[in-house]
């Protein structure tokens, strides 16, 4: 049985050529494929020297788990190609370069991606090989350091940079990757920072509202303690400062007989329910007792209450006026029931409305007589 028999039908031609090399060159080497007996391929790499008579010696290495590992290895590689080319991070591959002190100085573009290109406005052709000096050559001092110190001590990092010529927010994820080398992750957060500070400003916007509304703003968590109330809170409360207030219990501006009404309407509030109005009594400071009507409603974030705020605004005077006329009704209706004088109320016809007793009597006195 000859070599050519044994080996692996796609490899003849090129085996046959190799071993007209050996008759040229007197030695050559190879990889090709054998076959064994019971049909299964061995990758072997072959060593092979010419000998007289047309004769040859050959020795043979079984390569199988090298060629397994050699495609693990580019599949692999195709992998994470795809994943890097893939990606929507922008991802960047350097080389940290130091000068003569041994301190970083600039790095070099060995690697970008798709991503990274859109993101900064760089192209791969025209930055593989380049230093960052030489493609950005106003390139911050201070960013070079930065990834020096990823490069030489392994220690990854994490932090926002403004790049001003693209007006644009990255955040920048960058780790070691081999000796020298670094490798950055960039997302352009430039929406997400301009959300929060507008976020910001609404939130400092109503802020100022809350603080400046003439109605008694409150926010009480789910343990029933103040978190938050305005300016016009504390003076309905006759406190100076919101630290008096803040992390005390809702129940310290109760009357005690209104406690009872006051955790019933705070339960009510935190199972979910609003109130649009309601009137109650509050406890002032020192102690004196005052009036108001209220609208309460639960603080929601992420599917749980974690509290209920509201607004008071002071009724007290308005009670009080309310009181008094009463009284005076009171009074007036005492009057005319008690008075002698004939009293009595017509409308435009003539039709009697109303009187008073004294009236009462004289026409039942008069119609006696009659």
């Amino acid at each position: 049985m000859n070599l050519v028999e044994i080996t692996e039908p796609s490899m003849v031609q090129d085996s046959l050529k190799m071993f007209k090399l050996l008759q040229e060159k007197g030695s050559m080497t190879m990889e090709t494929v054998l076959m064994r007996k019971d049909g299964t391929k061995i990758p072997i790499f072959l060593n092979a020297v010419g000998l007289p008579n047309q004769r040859y010696m050959a020795f043979c290495t079984d390569i199988a788990e090298r060629k397994w590992a050699e495609k693990a290895a580019q599949e692999n590689e195709l992998h994470y190609r795809s994943l890097f080319d893939n990606t929507l991070e922008g991802v960047a591959v350097h080389k940290i370069i130091l000068d003569s002190n041994g301190v970083p100085c600039d790095y070099q573009f060995l690697e970008i991606n798709p991503a990274f290109e859109k993101m900064t406005g760089l192209v791969r052709k025209d930055t593989l090989g380049k230093t960052v000096c030489e493609v950005i050559p106003n390139i911050e001092q201070t960013l070079i350091e930065c990834y020096g110190k990823v490069a030489l001590t392994g220690v990854p990092d994490h932090f926002e940079d403004y790049v001003e010529a693209l007006d644009t927010v990255f955040e920048i994820f960058v780790y070691r990757n081999a000796p020298m080398q670094f490798t950055t992750n960039f997302n352009d957060v430039t929406e997400r920072r301009r959300a929060e500070v507008n976020l910001g400003e609404s939130e400092e916007r109503l802020r100022d509202f809350i603080d400046e509304t003439p109605a008694g703003y409150f926010f009480v968590d789910n343990e029933g303690r103040f978190k938050s109330v305005n300016s016009a809170w504390l003076r309905m409360h006759g406190y100076e400062s919101d630290e008096e207030i803040i992390g005390q219990n809702f129940s310290i501006t109760q009357p005690d007989d209104g406690i009872e009404y006051a955790e019933k309407v705070v339960k009510e509030v935190l199972n979910g329910e609003e109130i649009q109005s309601g009137e109650a009594a509050r406890k002032c400071k020192d102690g004196s007792i005052r009036f108001h009507v209220y609208s309460a409603h639960p603080v929601w974030m992420k599917g749980e209450i974690i509290g209920l705020e509201g607004f008071l605004v002071d009724n007290t005077e308005h009670r009080r006026a309310e009181g008094e006329l009463k009284k005076e009704r009171v009074q007036l209706n005492t009057l005319l029931h008690t008075i002698p004088d004939l009293v009595w109320l017509k409308d435009n016809n003539g039709v009697y409305l109303s009187c008073n007793p004294s009236f009462e009597r004289f026409w039942v006195l008069r119609s006696r007589t009659s």
